[in-house]
């Protein structure tokens, strides 16, 4: 069993041979349903974490993070807290049990089974499996909404940083269908790949949805040498302002359809992003049995839809720009752009 945290949500990933699915779903609901931990496994977590705070790369990292929150979510939002030395040292065994208890219960969950089988089966087994899982109590709605919002220009100076990297983060509404925004990011990474083969000094690209408790947003993100960090990032603001155009997203919407498709066929989208896109609705009409589901609702997203969802994803006034990396590399960056005005994280 693998065990990840990804923003608010906590992913348990079993992974093995169809034959074994109903002990894989026993092992997954006894683990799920036992909350009782020994308090010096808390103790040496919480040390753990802190020791890792204190990792100057880690402490950028966290802090980059909190500053974009702070503008997606406001300087109130519990987020935008970030995490601490000393909000690490204050998780005691109590809060553990706490949190447990009310995050840990069915109606908190999403379990999704992908494989070879037969859906009428596993449905009894889950049935017969989870029938005794506490449902848990009822989970408000954020109480904090996210800032509809404004541009951000953000930048961490990594001293020993050996390339600069460059992040846009386009936050998305609460009312853009669920599948145009992978869409859009798969078209971005098309974008970002154009980064490598014009400058030939880009070590890496991507470009995905990412989901949290409030919301969702595309983030595209390039590492590249220190000397044309500024080229880079106009380059690739340049070339994501032309896939605000209609025209160029619909071009590119046949493969950008296929490649998701892909993934949600052959299995290799993450867990995260499926729970996404079935918290998100994409799939209208009942439950799913396959993930032929959700290639049939994919492919019920026009392109206009999808056109009209890039241009308001991608929209400068919205967009929060970060480069991390050398202060003099960084900072050129972002003056090459034209964004002289930006805030400094160290």
């Amino acid at each position: 069993m693998r065990i990840a945290s990804e923003a608010k949500v906590t992913h348990f990933n079993v992974t093995g041979l169809t034959e074994h699915l109903p002990l894989m779903l026993q092992a997954l609901s006894a683990h799920l349903r036992r909350s009782k931990a020994h308090p010096s496994v808390i103790r040496r977590l919480t040390t753990a974490g802190q020791v890792q705070l204190r990792r100057a790369s880690v402490r950028l990292d966290e802090a980059a993070e909190v500053a974009a929150r702070r503008v997606l979510y406001g300087a109130s939002h519990p987020a935008s807290r970030g995490v601490t030395d000393a909000s690490l040292g204050a998780i005691s065994y109590e809060n553990a049990q706490a949190f447990h208890e009310r995050f840990h219960g069915a109606r908190n969950a999403i379990l999704l089974v992908a494989g070879a089988f037969d859906g009428g089966e596993v449905e009894q087994v889950v049935r017969e499996t989870f029938s005794a899982w506490d449902a848990g109590p009822e989970r408000p709605p954020p109480s904090v909404a996210r800032v509809e919002g404004h541009a951000a220009h953000i930048m961490v100076i990594d001293p020993g940083a050996e390339q600069v990297t460059i992040r846009l983060v386009f936050p998305v509404a609460d009312d853009v269908d669920p599948a145009s925004p992978e869409l859009v990011a798969l078209l971005a990474r098309k974008v970002a790949r154009r980064i490598r083969e014009r400058l030939g000094a880009a070590y890496s690209q991507s470009a995905d949805v990412n989901e949290d408790a409030i919301g969702r947003q595309v983030e595209v993100i390039v590492h590249v040498d220190p000397a044309c960090a500024g080229e880079a990032l106009r380059s690739l603001r340049a070339d994501l302002a032309e896939l605000r155009k209609s025209e160029a997203v619909i071009a590119g919407l046949p493969l950008a359809r296929r490649r998701l498709a892909e993934r949600l066929l052959t299995g290799s989208m993450s867990s995260a992003s499926l729970a996404g896109l079935l918290r998100w609705g994409i799939v209208a009409r009942g439950r799913p049995e396959h993930a032929v589901d959700l290639y049939r609702d994919l492919q019920a997203v026009t392109d206009g839809a999808v056109a009209k969802a890039a241009a308001r994803i991608l929209d400068p006034s919205r967009e929060i720009v970060i480069v991390r990396g050398p202060r003099e590399s960084a900072v050129g960056a972002l003056h090459s752009a034209g964004l002289d005005d930006f805030e400094t994280v160290k």
